[in-house]
């Protein structure tokens, strides 16, 4: 005689009518394999599109499987159950990429915040994240209300490491575009020189940049900034900007 299970619901699979049906979980994480074509892109994802080498990761998943489960949360759309992925895109992408039709997943039980947490620390930790998208993570956090001291722990990292990165946040986001983009003079920053800019006022920011043109492509390396002369030459602009009759 069958058991009836219970809390049972309905996941739906995207781009076709198929269902596949999966017992919710009661509180406690449950480590089950999932249809990949019943996952469902998170909008809140703070990777966006970038996965990285994704095509490497495809052929490690042929090769050894999916080692690492990833983190889905069942998620109610007008009686239907959606298992909305939390953190692990970028192995949903390679699993597709290696035809998998199933992989392993931890179900939680969160709430639309927790949810984005948690794919935020994930996003914090990885080691080839870019320091701006690291920055985002924890300014993402700090929204939340999580003071920086419990960034740190959460992400694993010193809490002077996470108070110095979460300042890029403050750089405009037409400077932060020319800083990933490495054919610009500030793309060629240290870090420690663009904390020296993240810290002045916006418009003391966008001074800065346009003077010394430091946004634009260009094939030169021309002048080599470094954290102090960064400084020295933000002092200088201070002086000037207070200076000034308007």
């Amino acid at each position: 005689m069958g058991t009836k299970k219970k809390n049972a619901g309905r996941v739906a699979t995207p781009g076709n009518e198929s269902t596949a049906t999966l017992e919710r979980p009661n509180g406690n994480d449950q480590i089950v394999y999932v249809a990949v074509g019943a996952l469902v892109e998170s909008t809140d994802n703070p990777r966006g599109d970038d996965f990285g080498d994704v095509e490497g990761l495809a052929k490690s998943i042929v090769a050894h499987g999916v080692l690492q489960p990833i983190v889905v949360r069942l998620v109610d759309v007008e009686g239907r159950i959606e298992m909305r992925i939390v953190s692990g895109h970028r192995r949903v992408v390679a699993a597709r990429i290696a035809k998998l039709d199933r992989i392993p997943a931890t179900i939680r039980k969160l709430n639309d915040a927790e949810a984005l947490e948690v794919a935020i620390v994930e996003n914090a930790q990885r080691e080839d994240v870019h320091p701006l998208d690291e920055a985002d993570a924890y300014a993402k956090l700090q929204s939340l209300g999580v003071p920086l001291r419990d960034v740190a722990a959460r992400v694993g990292r010193p809490v002077s490491h996470v108070v110095r990165r979460a300042r890029l946040a403050n750089l405009l986001p037409d400077i932060a575009l020319a800083v990933r983009d490495a054919r610009t003079p500030i793309g060629r920053w240290p870090l420690e020189a663009l904390d020296e800019l993240a810290v002045i006022e916006p418009e003391a920011q966008r001074e800065f940049v346009g003077k010394h043109q430091l946004a634009q492509v260009g094939d030169g390396w021309g002048r080599a900034w470094t954290a102090k002369s960064v400084r020295v030459e933000i002092a200088k602009l201070v002086r000037a900007l207070r200076g000034a009759t308007w």
